[in-house]
């Protein structure tokens, strides 16, 4: 009983190592020891190429591409592909020299491919914005420029007062301007009318539409429909 067990496990470990073997020369038929040749002209036939690269080791196949200035080599063994690609540039008697580089396989390109048009694809451009909503808050603003010392808030509140009421008014000294936002639609288009007002004693400011930073598109579909 004890033989037949250990004849058993025996065989087991044979069948095993058979797969084992199978597949290992499987892994080795399936690898190919192929190169890329570049800078093919006319003259560099299958026959001339092939003598010129038989000096590294047995060529088990070559193609030539002459509508694509290329050629296609395939070794017998990796030691030929090795000493060719490390050449890198092969002189094809009385024709020029070739270039060698590793071959890519068929499924490496189409993912290299894939990944290119991916990171060439351009974003799509926002749709435009052709109409306000009726949600939408409508303001009256204007952009002051030309502010000087002295053109504070109550100074130009009052100056501007006379086109109508003033709901708000911004001073930036800093950088010269105001920005002054009126109650009603009236009172925007007789200030922005004027386009310069005087301020008593101390000079003009130049007045003109103000854009929104974020909302230039919105905002010049809004100062449309006032006209």
């Amino acid at each position: 009983m004890n033989k037949f067990i250990l004849e058993m496990e025996d065989q087991t470990v044979s069948n095993k190592d058979f797969r084992k073997t199978n597949f290992s020369s499987d892994e080795s038929r399936e690898k190919k020891f192929s190169l890329y040749i570049k800078g093919v002209v006319d003259g560099m036939t299958r026959h001339v190429l092939t003598n010129a690269f038989t000096t590294f080791g047995t060529v088990k196949h070559l193609d030539v591409v002459l509508s694509k200035s290329c050629a296609f080599v395939e070794f017998e063994t990796e030691e030929a592909y090795q000493q060719a690609l490390m050449q890198k540039e092969i002189d094809i008697p009385n024709l020029g020299t070739v270039t060698v580089e590793e071959r890519k396989q068929k499924q490496q390109r189409t993912q290299n491919r894939k990944s290119k048009a991916t990171y060439n694809e351009s974003p799509k451009a926002p749709t435009p914005i052709t109409s306000i909503t009726s949600n939408e808050k409508e303001f009256f603003s204007l952009y002051i420029k030309g502010v000087v010392a002295g053109m504070n808030k109550t100074v130009l509140t009052s100056a501007f007062t006379k086109f109508g009421t003033v709901k708000n008014l911004d001073v930036v000294l800093s950088k010269s301007c105001a920005f002054v936002e009126f109650e009603t639609k009236k009172a925007y288009q007789q200030a922005l009318m004027q386009k310069e007002i005087d301020i008593p004693n101390l000079g003009t400011v130049i007045v003109e539409e103000r854009k929104p930073k974020n909302n230039n598109q919105n905002y010049r579909n809004r100062y449309r429909q006032r006209k």
